[in-house]
Protein backbone atom coordinates (compact mmCIF):
# COMPACT_ATOMS: atom_id res chain seq x y z
CA UNK A 1 0.00 0.00 0.00
CA UNK A 2 1.55 3.47 -0.87
CA UNK A 3 2.30 5.62 1.49
CA UNK A 4 0.92 9.67 1.29
CA UNK A 5 2.82 12.50 1.40
CA UNK A 6 2.00 15.78 2.81
CA UNK A 7 1.22 17.26 -0.75
CA UNK A 8 -1.39 14.18 -1.71
CA UNK A 9 1.30 12.08 -3.69
CA UNK A 10 1.67 8.56 -3.07
CA UNK A 11 4.94 7.19 -2.88
CA UNK A 12 6.22 3.91 -1.88
CA UNK A 13 7.21 2.62 1.51
CA UNK A 14 11.35 2.05 2.11
CA UNK A 15 11.12 -1.46 2.60
CA UNK A 16 15.07 -0.33 2.93
CA UNK A 17 14.96 -0.96 7.25
CA UNK A 18 13.90 -4.88 6.75
CA UNK A 19 16.53 -5.73 4.42
CA UNK A 20 19.40 -3.92 6.00
CA UNK A 21 18.18 -4.35 9.80
CA UNK A 22 14.81 -6.16 10.46
CA UNK A 23 15.91 -9.25 8.32
CA UNK A 24 19.68 -9.75 9.63
CA UNK A 25 18.31 -9.40 13.26
CA UNK A 26 15.78 -11.85 12.67
CA UNK A 27 18.36 -14.40 10.96
CA UNK A 28 20.76 -14.15 13.79
CA UNK A 29 17.82 -14.54 16.48
CA UNK A 30 16.69 -17.60 14.66
CA UNK A 31 20.06 -19.06 14.70
CA UNK A 32 20.75 -18.25 17.97
CA UNK A 33 17.49 -20.33 18.93
CA UNK A 34 18.89 -22.81 16.68
CA UNK A 35 22.05 -23.45 18.64
CA UNK A 36 19.99 -23.65 22.09
CA UNK A 37 18.28 -26.80 20.46
CA UNK A 38 21.25 -28.24 19.01
CA UNK A 39 23.02 -27.98 21.67
CA UNK A 40 20.53 -28.82 24.52
CA UNK A 41 22.19 -32.21 25.52
CA UNK A 42 25.48 -29.68 27.56
CA UNK A 43 22.78 -27.02 28.40
CA UNK A 44 20.83 -29.42 30.25
CA UNK A 45 23.33 -31.11 32.17
CA UNK A 46 24.42 -27.30 32.73
CA UNK A 47 20.74 -25.84 33.55
CA UNK A 48 18.28 -28.40 33.07
CA UNK A 49 17.37 -27.14 30.07
CA UNK A 50 14.08 -28.38 27.98
CA UNK A 51 15.48 -29.11 23.99
CA UNK A 52 11.63 -27.64 23.04
CA UNK A 53 8.85 -29.60 21.33
CA UNK A 54 10.65 -30.55 17.84
CA UNK A 55 12.29 -33.12 20.70
CA UNK A 56 9.43 -33.74 22.21
CA UNK A 57 7.86 -34.71 18.75
CA UNK A 58 10.29 -36.74 17.61
CA UNK A 59 10.79 -38.75 20.77
CA UNK A 60 6.89 -39.68 20.84
CA UNK A 61 5.33 -38.97 17.77
CA UNK A 62 8.18 -39.92 15.30
CA UNK A 63 7.52 -43.19 14.53
CA UNK A 64 3.37 -42.43 14.11
CA UNK A 65 4.32 -39.92 11.59
CA UNK A 66 5.90 -42.29 9.34
CA UNK A 67 3.88 -45.28 9.56
CA UNK A 68 0.58 -44.19 10.42
CA UNK A 69 -2.12 -42.04 8.53
CA UNK A 70 -3.52 -40.02 11.54
CA UNK A 71 -3.48 -41.10 15.26
CA UNK A 72 -4.48 -39.46 18.65
CA UNK A 73 -2.27 -36.43 19.55
CA UNK A 74 -2.60 -33.74 21.34
CA UNK A 75 -2.00 -30.92 18.75
CA UNK A 76 -5.22 -29.74 16.82
CA UNK A 77 -5.71 -31.25 12.92
CA UNK A 78 -3.66 -28.37 11.20
CA UNK A 79 -0.97 -28.87 13.50
CA UNK A 80 -0.61 -32.52 12.94
CA UNK A 81 -1.17 -32.00 9.01
CA UNK A 82 1.96 -29.45 9.14
CA UNK A 83 3.99 -31.88 11.19
CA UNK A 84 2.92 -34.52 8.85
CA UNK A 85 4.42 -32.99 5.91
CA UNK A 86 7.74 -32.13 7.62
CA UNK A 87 8.12 -36.05 8.23
CA UNK A 88 7.29 -36.51 4.87
CA UNK A 89 9.96 -33.49 3.71
CA UNK A 90 12.63 -35.67 6.28
CA UNK A 91 12.28 -39.16 5.17
CA UNK A 92 12.97 -37.79 1.46
CA UNK A 93 15.96 -36.07 2.60
CA UNK A 94 17.12 -37.45 4.91
CA UNK A 95 18.02 -41.53 5.36
CA UNK A 96 16.79 -43.61 8.16
CA UNK A 97 19.71 -44.57 10.29
CA UNK A 98 17.83 -44.78 13.93
CA UNK A 99 16.36 -48.07 14.97
CA UNK A 100 12.91 -47.54 16.41
CA UNK A 101 11.61 -50.26 19.78
CA UNK A 102 8.08 -50.43 17.24
CA UNK A 103 10.46 -51.48 14.47
CA UNK A 104 11.95 -50.46 11.16
CA UNK A 105 14.61 -47.72 10.85
CA UNK A 106 13.77 -43.67 11.45
CA UNK A 107 15.49 -40.21 10.72
CA UNK A 108 17.75 -38.55 13.30
CA UNK A 109 16.67 -35.80 15.83
CA UNK A 110 19.46 -33.78 14.15
CA UNK A 111 17.93 -34.34 10.66
CA UNK A 112 14.60 -33.33 12.24
CA UNK A 113 15.66 -30.98 14.27
CA UNK A 114 17.23 -28.91 10.74
CA UNK A 115 13.86 -29.46 8.60
CA UNK A 116 11.66 -28.13 11.25
CA UNK A 117 13.91 -25.31 11.64
CA UNK A 118 14.24 -24.35 8.41
CA UNK A 119 9.62 -24.01 8.13
CA UNK A 120 9.68 -22.16 11.66
CA UNK A 121 13.02 -19.89 10.84
CA UNK A 122 10.77 -18.98 7.65
CA UNK A 123 7.51 -18.47 9.60
CA UNK A 124 9.71 -16.29 11.93
CA UNK A 125 10.98 -14.28 9.35
CA UNK A 126 7.82 -14.26 7.89
CA UNK A 127 6.34 -12.28 11.53
CA UNK A 128 9.16 -10.19 10.90
CA UNK A 129 8.09 -8.89 7.58
CA UNK A 130 4.20 -8.49 8.59
CA UNK A 131 5.11 -6.40 11.60
CA UNK A 132 7.69 -4.30 9.24
CA UNK A 133 4.73 -3.67 7.22
CA UNK A 134 2.25 -2.97 9.89
CA UNK A 135 4.82 -0.46 11.43
CA UNK A 136 5.54 1.27 7.80
CA UNK A 137 1.70 1.17 6.70
CA UNK A 138 -0.36 2.22 10.22
CA UNK A 139 1.63 2.39 13.51
CA UNK A 140 4.65 4.07 12.58
CA UNK A 141 6.34 3.35 16.08
CA UNK A 142 9.61 4.91 17.53
CA UNK A 143 12.91 3.89 15.57
CA UNK A 144 14.72 1.02 17.05
CA UNK A 145 11.30 -0.74 18.58
CA UNK A 146 10.69 -3.58 16.03
CA UNK A 147 14.37 -4.24 16.95
CA UNK A 148 14.79 -4.30 20.65
CA UNK A 149 10.94 -5.24 21.81
CA UNK A 150 10.61 -7.60 18.89
CA UNK A 151 12.95 -9.63 17.34
CA UNK A 152 16.27 -9.28 19.93
CA UNK A 153 13.27 -10.29 22.89
CA UNK A 154 13.21 -13.59 24.99
CA UNK A 155 10.33 -14.56 23.46
CA UNK A 156 11.46 -14.33 19.83
CA UNK A 157 14.80 -15.42 20.66
CA UNK A 158 13.38 -18.77 22.36
CA UNK A 159 10.44 -19.81 21.49
CA UNK A 160 10.17 -19.09 17.31
CA UNK A 161 11.60 -22.83 17.34
CA UNK A 162 10.99 -23.40 20.78
CA UNK A 163 7.04 -25.08 20.02
CA UNK A 164 5.01 -24.34 16.42
CA UNK A 165 3.45 -21.53 17.80
CA UNK A 166 5.28 -19.38 15.00
CA UNK A 167 2.81 -20.75 12.77
CA UNK A 168 -0.50 -19.22 14.21
CA UNK A 169 1.22 -16.19 15.33
CA UNK A 170 2.47 -15.86 11.44
CA UNK A 171 -1.58 -16.09 11.08
CA UNK A 172 -2.14 -13.27 13.37
CA UNK A 173 0.23 -10.84 12.57
CA UNK A 174 -0.86 -11.80 9.13
CA UNK A 175 -4.38 -11.31 9.48
CA UNK A 176 -4.13 -8.17 11.07
CA UNK A 177 -2.07 -6.69 8.41
CA UNK A 178 -4.72 -7.98 5.82
CA UNK A 179 -7.46 -6.60 8.02
CA UNK A 180 -6.12 -3.00 8.08
CA UNK A 181 -5.46 -3.54 4.24
CA UNK A 182 -9.22 -4.03 3.99
CA UNK A 183 -8.61 -7.20 2.67
CA UNK A 184 -11.22 -9.14 5.06
CA UNK A 185 -11.32 -12.52 2.32
CA UNK A 186 -7.31 -12.58 3.29
CA UNK A 187 -7.24 -11.92 7.00
CA UNK A 188 -10.15 -13.99 7.89
CA UNK A 189 -9.12 -17.16 5.76
CA UNK A 190 -5.62 -16.42 7.51
CA UNK A 191 -7.49 -16.65 10.80
CA UNK A 192 -9.15 -19.79 10.28
CA UNK A 193 -6.18 -20.93 9.09
CA UNK A 194 -4.32 -20.00 12.60
CA UNK A 195 -7.41 -21.31 14.61
CA UNK A 196 -6.96 -24.86 12.89
CA UNK A 197 -3.46 -24.69 13.76
CA UNK A 198 -3.85 -23.42 17.76
CA UNK A 199 -7.69 -22.38 19.13
CA UNK A 200 -6.66 -18.68 20.22
CA UNK A 201 -6.63 -17.05 17.02
CA UNK A 202 -10.30 -17.89 17.15
CA UNK A 203 -10.54 -15.05 19.97
CA UNK A 204 -10.30 -12.46 17.51
CA UNK A 205 -12.33 -13.44 14.90
CA UNK A 206 -15.38 -11.17 16.53
CA UNK A 207 -12.99 -8.40 17.28
CA UNK A 208 -11.40 -8.54 13.33
CA UNK A 209 -15.37 -8.41 11.72
CA UNK A 210 -15.76 -5.44 13.63
CA UNK A 211 -13.71 -3.71 10.92
CA UNK A 212 -15.52 -5.58 7.95
CA UNK A 213 -18.40 -3.35 6.69
CA UNK A 214 -21.81 -4.94 7.52
CA UNK A 215 -22.81 -6.30 4.35
CA UNK A 216 -19.20 -8.71 4.01
CA UNK A 217 -19.65 -9.92 7.18
CA UNK A 218 -20.87 -13.19 6.67
CA UNK A 219 -18.62 -13.72 3.51
CA UNK A 220 -15.93 -13.04 5.83
CA UNK A 221 -17.15 -15.65 8.10
CA UNK A 222 -17.28 -17.63 5.95
CA UNK A 223 -13.96 -17.59 4.66
CA UNK A 224 -13.30 -18.29 8.47
CA UNK A 225 -15.24 -21.30 8.45
CA UNK A 226 -14.55 -22.91 5.41
CA UNK A 227 -10.53 -22.09 6.38
CA UNK A 228 -11.34 -24.31 9.76
CA UNK A 229 -13.37 -27.12 7.70
CA UNK A 230 -10.73 -27.29 4.65
CA UNK A 231 -8.47 -27.89 7.84
CA UNK A 232 -10.56 -30.12 9.70
CA UNK A 233 -13.11 -32.04 7.91
CA UNK A 234 -11.05 -34.63 6.37
CA UNK A 235 -9.23 -35.84 9.46
CA UNK A 236 -12.76 -35.45 11.11
CA UNK A 237 -13.85 -38.53 8.39
CA UNK A 238 -10.78 -40.17 8.79
CA UNK A 239 -10.96 -40.51 12.76
CA UNK A 240 -13.53 -39.13 14.65
CA UNK A 241 -11.87 -39.70 18.11
CA UNK A 242 -8.23 -38.91 16.84
CA UNK A 243 -9.58 -35.39 15.82
CA UNK A 244 -11.73 -35.11 19.26
CA UNK A 245 -8.91 -36.20 21.25
CA UNK A 246 -6.64 -33.35 21.85
CA UNK A 247 -9.98 -30.42 22.32
CA UNK A 248 -10.41 -33.93 25.51
CA UNK A 249 -7.01 -33.68 26.60
CA UNK A 250 -6.91 -30.15 27.01
CA UNK A 251 -10.48 -29.79 28.50
CA UNK A 252 -9.48 -32.65 31.22
CA UNK A 253 -5.51 -30.76 31.77
CA UNK A 254 -5.99 -30.03 35.41
CA UNK A 255 -2.06 -30.51 36.52
CA UNK A 256 -1.37 -27.99 38.98
CA UNK A 257 1.84 -27.33 37.49
CA UNK A 258 1.56 -26.57 34.18
CA UNK A 259 -2.40 -25.08 35.55
CA UNK A 260 -2.55 -21.47 34.91
CA UNK A 261 -1.70 -19.75 38.79
CA UNK A 262 -4.49 -17.17 38.81
CA UNK A 263 -7.31 -19.95 37.78
CA UNK A 264 -5.52 -22.48 40.11
CA UNK A 265 -5.23 -20.53 43.25
CA UNK A 266 -8.80 -19.00 42.88
CA UNK A 267 -9.98 -22.80 42.39
CA UNK A 268 -8.15 -23.90 45.70
CA UNK A 269 -9.84 -20.69 47.57
CA UNK A 270 -13.15 -21.06 46.21
CA UNK A 271 -13.57 -23.99 44.08
CA UNK A 272 -13.77 -25.06 40.58
CA UNK A 273 -16.85 -23.36 39.45
CA UNK A 274 -16.78 -20.58 41.50
CA UNK A 275 -13.31 -19.79 40.23
CA UNK A 276 -14.15 -19.83 36.58
CA UNK A 277 -16.93 -17.70 37.20
CA UNK A 278 -14.77 -14.78 38.82
CA UNK A 279 -12.47 -15.32 35.98
CA UNK A 280 -15.10 -15.46 33.57
CA UNK A 281 -16.66 -11.61 35.01
CA UNK A 282 -13.45 -10.09 35.13
CA UNK A 283 -13.15 -10.84 31.42
CA UNK A 284 -16.51 -10.21 30.91
CA UNK A 285 -15.93 -6.76 32.21
CA UNK A 286 -12.92 -5.85 30.74
CA UNK A 287 -14.33 -6.68 27.31
CA UNK A 288 -17.30 -4.24 27.62
CA UNK A 289 -15.07 -1.55 29.01
CA UNK A 290 -12.98 -2.03 25.60
CA UNK A 291 -16.23 -2.15 23.28
CA UNK A 292 -17.77 0.74 25.23
CA UNK A 293 -13.99 2.62 23.70
CA UNK A 294 -14.88 0.89 20.42
CA UNK A 295 -14.03 4.03 17.61
CA UNK A 296 -16.52 4.42 15.11
CA UNK A 297 -14.47 2.83 12.28
CA UNK A 298 -12.45 0.26 14.00
CA UNK A 299 -10.13 0.17 11.28
CA UNK A 300 -9.11 3.73 11.04
CA UNK A 301 -7.61 3.47 14.49
CA UNK A 302 -5.12 0.41 14.16
CA UNK A 303 -4.03 0.65 17.86
CA UNK A 304 -7.07 0.80 19.41
CA UNK A 305 -7.18 -2.98 17.53
CA UNK A 306 -3.81 -3.63 18.16
CA UNK A 307 -4.70 -3.02 22.14
CA UNK A 308 -8.40 -4.84 21.49
CA UNK A 309 -6.82 -7.46 20.31
CA UNK A 310 -3.88 -8.04 23.03
CA UNK A 311 -6.48 -7.60 25.44
CA UNK A 312 -8.77 -10.33 24.36
CA UNK A 313 -5.48 -12.99 23.96
CA UNK A 314 -4.15 -11.90 27.27
CA UNK A 315 -7.76 -12.91 28.45
CA UNK A 316 -8.10 -16.24 26.97
CA UNK A 317 -4.38 -17.11 28.25
CA UNK A 318 -5.69 -16.38 32.29
CA UNK A 319 -8.85 -18.12 31.47
CA UNK A 320 -7.37 -21.40 30.34
CA UNK A 321 -6.51 -24.33 32.54
CA UNK A 322 -2.83 -24.83 30.85
CA UNK A 323 -0.21 -22.05 30.84
CA UNK A 324 2.31 -22.92 28.63
CA UNK A 325 5.42 -20.24 28.67
CA UNK A 326 5.37 -20.31 24.92
CA UNK A 327 1.83 -18.28 25.02
CA UNK A 328 3.50 -14.77 25.41
CA UNK A 329 4.79 -15.29 22.30
CA UNK A 330 1.12 -14.86 21.15
CA UNK A 331 0.91 -11.49 22.87
CA UNK A 332 4.46 -10.05 21.87
CA UNK A 333 3.34 -8.55 18.47
CA UNK A 334 0.62 -6.73 19.89
CA UNK A 335 2.22 -5.97 22.84
CA UNK A 336 4.45 -4.65 20.25
CA UNK A 337 2.01 -2.61 18.58
CA UNK A 338 0.06 -1.28 20.94
CA UNK A 339 1.42 -0.73 24.36
CA UNK A 340 4.67 1.54 23.95
CA UNK A 341 7.68 2.20 25.72
CA UNK A 342 6.11 3.03 29.22
CA UNK A 343 5.68 -0.91 29.44
CA UNK A 344 9.11 -2.15 28.04
CA UNK A 345 10.69 -2.23 31.30
CA UNK A 346 8.13 -4.75 32.74
CA UNK A 347 7.34 -6.46 29.93
CA UNK A 348 11.42 -7.49 29.81
CA UNK A 349 10.73 -8.84 33.47
CA UNK A 350 7.65 -10.65 32.60
CA UNK A 351 9.80 -12.52 29.70
CA UNK A 352 13.07 -12.83 31.71
CA UNK A 353 10.92 -14.93 34.30
CA UNK A 354 8.92 -16.67 31.83
CA UNK A 355 12.14 -18.03 29.60
CA UNK A 356 13.71 -19.33 33.17
CA UNK A 357 11.50 -21.07 33.75
CA UNK A 358 11.19 -22.65 30.16
CA UNK A 359 15.27 -22.54 29.63
CA UNK A 360 15.48 -24.65 33.48
CA UNK A 361 12.41 -26.76 33.29
CA UNK A 362 13.79 -30.10 33.94
CA UNK A 363 16.17 -27.87 36.77
CA UNK A 364 13.31 -26.47 38.43
CA UNK A 365 11.11 -30.00 38.06
CA UNK A 366 13.65 -32.03 40.03
CA UNK A 367 13.09 -30.27 43.70
CA UNK A 368 14.13 -26.74 43.24
CA UNK A 369 9.84 -26.28 42.79
CA UNK A 370 10.09 -23.23 45.34
CA UNK A 371 11.84 -20.99 42.83
CA UNK A 372 9.38 -22.20 40.12
CA UNK A 373 6.78 -20.74 42.19
CA UNK A 374 8.48 -17.68 42.71
CA UNK A 375 9.27 -17.44 38.55
CA UNK A 376 5.62 -18.19 38.61
CA UNK A 377 4.41 -15.68 40.80
CA UNK A 378 6.52 -13.24 38.93
CA UNK A 379 5.76 -14.08 35.77
CA UNK A 380 1.77 -14.22 36.34
CA UNK A 381 1.85 -10.13 38.10
CA UNK A 382 3.18 -9.39 35.36
CA UNK A 383 0.94 -10.21 33.05
CA UNK A 384 -1.86 -9.16 35.01
CA UNK A 385 -0.10 -5.60 34.88
CA UNK A 386 0.22 -6.29 31.28
CA UNK A 387 -3.83 -6.96 30.96
CA UNK A 388 -4.38 -3.91 33.24
CA UNK A 389 -2.26 -1.49 30.99
CA UNK A 390 -3.92 -2.37 28.06
CA UNK A 391 -7.66 -1.58 30.08
CA UNK A 392 -5.39 1.50 30.68
CA UNK A 393 -4.59 2.11 27.10
CA UNK A 394 -7.63 1.36 26.09
CA UNK A 395 -9.40 3.82 27.78
CA UNK A 396 -6.99 6.79 26.58
CA UNK A 397 -7.83 8.93 23.12
CA UNK A 398 -8.01 6.75 20.19
CA UNK A 399 -5.04 7.87 18.41
CA UNK A 400 -2.10 8.33 21.50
Amino acid sequence: MPEVSSRGTARPIDDGPFWRNLLPATLAAILASYLLRAFWQPLHGLFGSYPSDIWYMHVNYSWFLVHRGFFEMEYPAGMFAFVKALSVVCQHLFSPTEPHPHGGLLYRYEDWLAVNSVALGLAGVGISWCMHRLDAEFFHLRRGRLLWAFVWTPSFVFFTLFNYDALPVLCCTASLLALLRRDAVGSFLLLGIGTGVKIYPAVLMPLYLLGVPRGHRLEATCWFLGALAALNLPFLWLNPQAWWFPYHWQMGFDQADQTGRFLYTLTTLLGKGPALLTMASLALGMVAFAWRKMPQAPLDSPLWLARASLLLVGLFIFTKNVFSPQYLFWLLPFATLGTGYPFAGVASLVELANIAEAFGLDYWRSGHEEGLAGIRLVRDLGLAALVAHTVVLLGRSRDD
